[in-house]
């Protein structure tokens, strides 16, 4: 799992993308279910509003921890098999992630 600080860069991009999609995803969720089923009242808007904004953000962050993790596992899975390579050659032309 040595991995060159593009790879770390793409990984962490990707995995941030993911947790977004997925944080906007479960939010849209809570907030449709809060619009549709518990009908808010004017009084309290704003709080729901900050219920899904604070749902948006922990559930983007738990999922960018958790895919980062996943990406790093299986990247050292395949590493492990000989069959990861992120273009980065050594003086001896072997992938850096390969050892």
């Amino acid at each position: 799992m040595l991995w060159c600080d593009g790879c770390v860069a793409r990984a962490r991009a990707r995995a941030k993308r993911i947790g977004l999609l997925s944080g906007a995803v479960v939010a849209a969720g809570l907030a449709s279910w809060i619009y549709l089923v518990q009908r808010p009242s004017a009084m309290l808007i704003g709080g729901w509003i900050g219920a899904v904004l604070a749902t948006l953000w922990l559930v983007a962050r738990a999922a960018t921890e958790l895919s980062y993790g996943v990406l790093r596992v299986r990247r050292g899975a395949l590493a492990a098999r000989g069959k990861a390579s992120c273009g980065v050659r050594t003086a001896l032309g072997r992938s850096r992630h390969s050892r």
